[in-house]
């Protein structure tokens, strides 16, 4: 059996029995047990306690019907007692956490933070300890020049606020502070007792001595102590699953007799970890006397409601594994048409504009940004969508300024041409940054597909998430291997069909469902969305300017600079050809960004509309990039699901091979070619570079963790990690092509001139502790330092002079 055969018959049945796996760790479907009588009756309830007298009762009902995505009506509620609060210092404090709860901004919430913050710092202030609670259970993260502050309130010799001090510690992920807690459950005074478990049931995690300790202090907590509820509480909240349901039966013990306080910390657990068994109770503590316990167990019920198990049918898993398997069919029948290096790197520089203009479209629109264009349009608003105004100006540019003078130079890959005109050194920094941007590209891929896409749509566990990632990775490396960039090229074709059609299902559906275009088109502008600004406002988010600017700059740079776009370019007879396969690839892209940004409004409609289809702790604004993937399995009909998942593998596989199929270029011509004395034969180049295929999947996949650790949505995680040094790459080739003076010098310091920036306003939160520029300055900003630095310092007499422009280069080939 040839090495080609075992390993397309291993991947086979490695995919076959994934599914198997995967089909049987899904959870079992069903109807939700909680009805939509049910629901109506929790929501009425929170409304009508919302709209009672001012007082604690209030203040929960409103954060329950944030929490739940109730929005109307909240913030003016709570905005109508702040005038008559001032005689109340704890009631303002708690006004003042149910209206940053209720921002929509992130500057209105500052600023809510901010008076808490205040209060939270003024030894004299009757409401700090209410003030201090209000930031915990905020999540609050103290500033580096606040933490001198909450290391004091930790060595308070006042009990309380030491738990306080402890809690904001946790919070902001100190160990001592956790640890600090877990001490206090033991202390002598009940209510500090009470007060360190009520810290630490809002903590999402816990240690395993943490949870040891939750459970001793419970086991030996006396019955109807002030602390026995909040200790049962945080002991059920921390639990492992095995022990959960000791804690529950303990804290369900007597519920419908017992004292209110001991009902509020049940129906609070039974919000976290509750399920369907207990909605008897709770329907029976809606009716209770007291509207802090209707409200807490209205909210029970509607988390529990979102707790919906699923699964994927057998004809959606019968679709995905059938694409699968087409994907790994095509690699095979490509290969035997391999025979030449030319053949699997470029195609034999014969293919067609058309189909190459469909590659470059499916290999740009990764997963990234199939599902993160919705999530961000949900979150942010559709102001990103004026990007496509700049589609004239880069057809402009890159068709008739940068193919031109890519194609006069007969090379393999990109980074040759700058080795003509600044030298080796420039060649291989230039294939070096390439080789970053486009590792830690599919690195978030293969993160996004896996952990925030495929797992919510399986319905599995987190901890499969690598499984998933290695299975979509040794199926797109093995189709790449075996056929070259010929397999990528039609598998990029089918999958761009494929994700068209998806998308077209999906805004189809949510039409029907509510009732025509009206249902989901929105009336007025969102509050939650940004202010429409047309210019280059500096403090804004995005800007029509800068969005357009940007997407300008992405779009030159990537074609000027990126070997994944010249190597489509490269596999084209001639300039005509390589110019019509770009338009055919800008314009598909600014109809589809139109399209699925049309998508994310309908999702956006679908889901304030039916706020209790989203998964139990999620929300509209938080969890907007999971919008489409949750949509796709509760929304669309079985089958239609399938169809739809097959399209996001589409989109993520058709990024991954053109990804690896060009990495393998640059490794194997720009870094093993280029120093190896030894010429060798084809046959022994194209098996070189099909093992430099598979080692760069396996560094792709030790990246992915990186990613995981990146903040932002998945909007700027793109920008903050993958397009981080797309500007600086192409300040090589813009020296290389239009400076007549540039040196090898001058290339070094503008292309580091502008990674510095890059980083800086990247990560400048990290670095300062404040709020940075708007991530839409990274590209703008790192090009135009770069390029000014490097013409300037090519001036400098430093290194070898300039060498000859690439026109006098070409016409020497």
């Amino acid at each position: 059996m040839s090495f080609r055969r075992f390993v397309f018959g291993r991947t086979v049945l490695a995919a076959l029995l994934v599914a198997v796996v995967l089909c049987a760790e899904t959870g079992d479907g069903g109807e939700p047990a909680v009805s939509a009588e049910l629901r109506d009756d929790a929501v009425r309830v929170l409304r009508d306690v919302l709209g009672g007298s001012p007082g604690e009762a209030k203040l929960r009902a409103a954060e329950y019907l944030i929490s739940l995505d109730y929005r109307q009506g909240v913030r003016e509620a709570l905005e109508a007692d702040l005038s008559d609060s001032d005689g109340r210092p704890r009631y303002r404090a708690g006004l003042w956490q149910g209206l940053a709860r209720a921002a929509v901004r992130d500057n209105d919430r500052l600023d809510w933070l901010t008076r808490l913050e205040r209060v939270a710092f003024d030894a004299a202030a009757a409401e700090r300890p209410r003030a201090l609670e209000a930031l915990g259970r905020l999540g609050w993260v103290p500033r580096p020049d606040q933490a001198e502050v909450i290391e004091d309130l930790a060595a308070s010799e006042n009990k309380t606020l030491r738990v306080y001090g402890a809690w904001l510690g946790a919070v902001a992920g100190e160990l001592a502070g956790e640890q600090q807690l877990a001490v206090l459950l033991s202390d002598a005074d009940g209510s500090v007792r009470a007060h360190a478990a009520y810290a630490l049931s809002h903590l999402d995690a816990v240690s395993d001595e943490t949870r040891r300790a939750l459970a001793a202090a419970a086991a030996s907590e006396p019955p109807h102590t002030q602390a026995r509820g909040s200790l049962l509480r945080a002991a059920y909240r921390h639990a492992a699953s095995e022990q959960a349901a000791r804690w529950k039966d303990a804290l369900l013990k007597g519920i419908e007799t017992a004292p209110a306080r001991r009902q509020l910390e049940a129906c609070a657990g039974l919000a976290r970890r509750g399920g369907n068994e207990d909605l008897a109770v709770l329907r029976r503590l809606l009716g209770d006397g007291d509207p802090r316990v209707r409200a807490a167990a209205a909210q029970a019920i509607l988390r529990i409601g979102r707790r919906v198990p699923h699964r994927l049918e057998m004809i959606d898993w019968t679709a995905i594994v059938v694409y699968l398997i087409g994907m790994l069919l095509v690699g095979a029948y490509y290969s035997r048409r391999v025979k030449t290096t030319e053949d699997y790197l470029l195609g034999g520089r014969n293919m067609r504009p058309w189909a190459v203009g469909l590659s470059l479209f499916a290999t740009l629109l990764s997963t990234l940004s199939y599902v993160a264009l919705p999530g961000e349009v949900i979150r942010y608003g559709p102001m990103i969508i004026s990007q496509v105004i700049a589609a004239p100006v880069v057809i402009a540019i890159v068709g008739w300024v940068l193919i031109p003078r890519i194609m006069r130079m007969r090379v393999t890959t990109a980074y040759e041409i700058l080795q003509a005109r600044l030298g080796t050194s420039i060649r291989l920094l230039g294939a070096l940054i390439f080789l970053t941007i486009r590792l830690f590209w599919m690195a978030a891929i293969i993160y996004a597909t896996s952990s925030k896409i495929l797992v919510p749509i399986l319905g599995v566990e987190q901890h499969w998430y690598p499984v998933i990632g290695i299975l979509l990775a040794a199926v797109t490396l093995t189709y790449t291997s075996m056929g070259g960039l010929r397999a990528v090229v039609f598998t990029d074709v089918v999958q761009t069909f494929i994700l068209i059609g998806g998308a077209l299902l999906t805004l189809g559906t949510i039409t029907v469902v509510m009732g025509g275009v009206d249902g989901w088109w929105p009336q007025v502008w969102a509050e939650s969305w940004e202010e429409p600004k047309f210019g280059f406002e500096t403090g804004a988010r995005v800007t029509v300017g800068f969005a357009v600017l940007s997407s300008l700059i992405w779009h030159t740079c990537t074609a000027g600079s990126d070997q994944m776009v010249i190597q489509r370019y490269f596999a084209t007879r001639n300039v005509r050809a390589a110019r019509r396969a770009m338009i055919t690839q800008i314009t598909i892209d600014g109809v589809m960004m139109l399209f699925i940004a049309l998508l994310g409004l309908a999702l956006f409609g679908y889901f304030q509309a039916n706020p209790h289809m989203i998964p139990d702790g999620q929300t509209i604004q938080g969890n907007a990039d999971q919008l489409f993937p949750r949509f796709i399995v509760f929304g669309l009909p079985a089958g239609i699901t399938g169809l739809v998942v097959a399209g996001l593998l589409a989109t993520a596989m058709s990024s991954l091979s053109s990804g690896v199929n060009s990495s393998c270029s640059v490794i194997t011509v720009d870094f093993i070619g280029r120093f190896r004395k030894r010429k060798i034969k084809d046959e022994e180049h194209v098996r070189l570079a099909k093992y430099i295929t598979v080692f760069v999947g396996v560094v792709v996949l030790g990246l992915t963790f990186f990613v995981s650790i990146v903040p932002g949505n998945l909007l700027e995680v793109i920008n903050r990690v993958v397009n981080l040094l797309v500007a600086p790459l192409f300040v090589l080739f813009f020296l290389a092509m239009f400076v007549p003076r540039a040196t090898t010098f001058g290339a070094w310091v503008g292309v580091l001139c502008g990674i510095a920036v890059a980083v800086t306003i990247a990560f400048w939160e990290l670095f300062t502790g404040e709020p940075g520029p708007s991530f839409l300055w990274i590209m703008p900003t790192s090009l135009l330092v770069g390029a000014v630095t490097g013409v300037l310092a090519s001036y400098l007499p430093v290194g070898p002079k300039a060498r000859p422009p690439l026109a006098q280069l070409a016409e020497g080939n």
